[in-house]
């Protein structure tokens, strides 16, 4: 959020009216279709594409049982918005989930007072874009539910580009034994579709998650993922197997993780089961891998169909860790720049490492 603020604080206050009323003659250029609630709080629309055209602007404003879109399908150079007009909250008394949008080419605008909430625990997933392609979500908070954002791309497309911006994801509970429970996953739940299945790129910055029982963000066959400027503090809570990191980055994933804070887990700041090219820069992981046999920082590659890996680490710095601070396992070597590892239990690392000159 921070170099988001810094943006607005520079502005200069005639910049920052013009800028406004640009977004406003933008939004109304367009035609809007205001979408209040139904008599029993649900806003459930099986095919939006039928009124609304590409372009369009779908206002939001008031409390709703649940959100039910599909077929919300604009163009890359006219995607269709869904905009917060008025402060919206989505899910009490829901069950299941929250919101569920299906299309492609749409941005989700929360505009900083879209609250998906239900207190009783009983939503699954609280924004669930089922396999969208090319969307976006900027500025919504989401609470008390067992899976904050989830996108599952279809067994075959090109589910082109994901974007997920600004956003507060907080207690989320509910993991169980066979089961999961993640602030954020996108991508297949079936590892071995991920070399065919996934989406062109996935951009998550300036987002806040905290309070999980399993995992903070989970990526699976997503080629170029960009995450940064997070903070996830107390996950793994629950301290399931493979369900209590700070980041899981599955099999055909190429990760740029930058600029980003990760604090209080019983799993991993971040465990890698990739191949490819991986980039860890300008990080800080304090009291993670609190569990038994838990590392900081877990390579694991064995689930990836190639061997070819060039993974490094700049200016890391990693403070606790049952285990060991970087755990390198059947990897080519992993490259530590400028990377400092204090408080590990057993050792600062296992495997296969190069430590560059500081």
């Amino acid at each position: 959020v921070a170099p988001f603020c810094t943006v607005i604080q520079t502005m200069k206050p005639i910049t920052l009216i013009l800028a406004l009323a640009c977004t406003c003659c933008s939004l109304f250029s367009q035609r809007v279709h205001r979408m209040p609630p139904r008599s029993n709080g649900e806003l459930y629309i099986p095919n939006v594409s039928a009124t609304v055209k590409p372009g369009d602007t779908i206002l939001l404003s008031g409390k709703y049982k649940i959100i039910n879109l599909n077929e919300v399908n604009g163009t890359a150079e006219k995607p269709i918005v869904i905009y917060a007009w008025h402060p919206v909250t989505i899910g009490a008394g829901a069950s299941n989930y929250g919101i569920m949008i299906q299309g492609r080419h749409w941005k989700f605008l929360g505009a900083g007072h879209t609250t998906v909430y239900n207190p009783d625990y009983t939503l699954n997933v609280l924004f669930n874009v089922g396999n969208s392609r090319f969307f976006s979500i900027d500025s919504v908070s989401l609470r008390n539910g067992q899976v904050g954002i989830f996108a599952l791309p279809a067994d075959s497309a090109t589910h082109g580009d994901v974007r997920i911006t600004n956003c507060s994801i907080t207690q989320i509970k509910g993991a169980r034994t066979a089961g999961k429970s993640q602030a954020m996953h996108i991508g297949a739940t079936n590892v071995a579709l991920a070399d065919t299945v996934g989406y062109r790129s996935v951009h998550i910055a300036h987002c806040a998650l905290s309070g999980i029982d399993g995992v903070g963000i989970q990526v699976v066959g997503t080629r170029n993922t960009l995450i940064e400027d997070v903070r996830i503090d107390s996950f793994g809570k629950t301290a399931l197997p493979f369900q209590n990191g700070g980041i899981i980055v599955g099999p055909h994933v190429a990760l740029q993780l930058q600029q980003s804070h990760i604090s209080t887990g019983t799993g991993p700041a971040v465990s890698i089961f990739s191949a490819g090219v991986q980039k860890i820069t300008q990080c800080v992981f304090t009291q993670t891998a609190t569990g038994a046999d838990q590392d900081a920082v877990y390579i694991e590659q064995k689930q990836s169909k190639t061997g070819v890996a060039n993974i490094t680490l700049t200016d890391v710095q990693i403070n606790g860790a049952n285990r060991y601070g970087v755990h390198n396992v059947l990897a080519k070597s992993v490259r530590l720049i400028r990377v400092q590892i204090s408080k590990a239990g057993k050792a600062k690392t296992f495997g296969p490492v190069v430590v560059a000159a500081k």
